[in-house]
């Protein structure tokens, strides 16, 4: 499954349309016990859909790495970093990957 199909349209109050996540989004906290820590290099820097390769072969994921570090911007995967994520077999058992 893709970031998309957790996404839906929602509306403001003044009935503008925007993109967001619906709250069917599997709660990664219950598994915070199996997070495992990825190191940020100079060479992954800025850069989610790499980390999620080298991770889980996927690009694709890089949107649980967001939502497992609560990350909303590119700018925070900085050189350095440690960021968390969960073995691919539980995003599997979780239908997300």
């Amino acid at each position: 499954m893709s970031y998309f199909d957790y996404s839906t349209i929602l509306t403001d109050d003044e009935d503008k349309e925007y993109s967001g996540v619906n709250f069917n989004i599997p709660n990664f906290l219950l598994y915070k016990e199996n997070y495992l820590e990825y190191p940020i290099t100079a060479h992954t820097e800025y850069r989610p859909d790499l980390i999620a390769n080298d991770i889980y072969g996927d690009f694709t994921l890089s949107w649980v790495l967001d939502e497992i570090n609560n990350i909303y911007h590119l700018s925070e995967y900085t050189n350095g970093k440690t960021i968390y994520y969960l073995p691919y077999s539980i995003l599997n058992q979780l239908g997300v990957a």
